[in-house]
C-alpha cells in the first residue's frame, strides 16, 4: 500500500476516543486524529502565510491547471465551501498519508480505528476469510 508503515501503525496504536469531528481543517466536517503540532491549530487565518503553498501543492497533488485551480475555487465557493480551508487543509492529508508525517499531520479516522488490532495485506485478508469460511464446513 502507498500509505507510509508509521502511519497504519499509527492506526492500530490509536484509541476509540481520539479521532473529533471538526471543519476547521479542510472545511469539510472530518473525523480526524491530530498530529502532536495540530492540536492548536485554529484554521488557515491563523497561519495564513501558509496559503501559498498550499495551493500550489494542492494544484500539484490534483494535476490542475492555476485555471482549473481558481475555476474550481468558484465552484467550491458557489455551494458555500471555504475554499481557504480546502487549501490549507489539504497539505495537512497529504502529509500524514503520503509523506507519513504524524506530528503535523491529520490521520482521518472513523470511531472504529480503537477496534484496528493489524493491517493484513489483501493475501492475508483472503486467506482468514477462506480459513473462516473452511471451519464449519470441515464439522
Amino acid at each position: 500500500s502507498a500509505v507510509p508503515p508509521n502511519i497504519k501503525e499509527w492506526w492500530v496504536r490509536a484509541r476509540e476516543s481520539e479521532p473529533t469531528i471538526s471543519y476547521k481543517y479542510d472545511g469539510l466536517h472530518l473525523r480526524a486524529i491530530k498530529g502532536d503540532k495540530l492540536k492548536d491549530y485554529r484554521g488557515w487565518w491563523s497561519r495564513p502565510w501558509e496559503l501559498l503553498n498550499a495551493q500550489s501543492t494542492f494544484r500539484k497533488g490534483y494535476q490542475m491547471t492555476l485555471r482549473e485551480t481558481l475555476r474550481f475555487g468558484r465552484d467550491m465557493r458557489k455551494v458555500g465551501m471555504p475554499i481557504f480551508q480546502l487549501l490549507a487543509g489539504y497539505p495537512m492529508g497529504r502529509k500524514t498519508l503520503v509523506e507519513g508525517e504524524e506530528q503535523k499531520g491529520l490521520l482521518p479516522s472513523g470511531q472504529v480505528v480503537g477496534m484496528i488490532e493489524d493491517i493484513p495485506t489483501c493475501q492475508e485478508i483472503i486467506d482468514r476469510i477462506i480459513a473462516d469460511v473452511s471451519r464449519p464446513c470441515a464439522r
